[in-house]
């Protein structure tokens, strides 16, 4: 992903992304978003909306997302049952069943399976 368009292109054909700031997307393990108060959704509309709630979401959240000590990514994904788009800060898990019991201590709708593309209800 290189600019603000291919993440809206991303939402539109995949539901979504999951991407580092380190400029790389993740492609293994179960996405968990870290906390529910950091989160932010709204109506997915289009392209100007998306474009500058993406931009406001990375400044307010610079500091975790910048760590490479913490290795947080974002995650975005859009929720085809209420047509919202959510950005949150992801943690990556290896174990399935770790990104579960997260996902569900985190107060989460679900988790992402980044092995099959497919969204966990939690």
């Amino acid at each position: 992903m290189k600019n603000l368009e291919d993440a809206f292109n991303a939402v539109k054909k995949n539901n979504g992304f999951t991407y580092s700031l380190n400029r790389y997307a993740y492609k293994k393990g179960y996405a968990c978003a870290i906390n529910k108060e950091l989160e932010i959704y709204y109506d997915f509309e289009d392209k100007v909306n998306f474009d500058a709630n993406l931009k406001a979401f990375i400044f307010a959240n610079i500091d975790i997302l910048a760590d490479t000590n913490l290795g947080f990514g974002l995650g975005c994904w859009l929720n085809s049952a209420n047509n919202k788009v959510y950005f949150d800060i992801i943690e990556i898990f290896e174990d399935r069943k770790e990104a579960i019991n997260k996902g569900i201590e985190r107060n989460q709708i679900a988790i992402f399976d980044l092995n099959n593309l497919q969204i966990i209800k939690v």
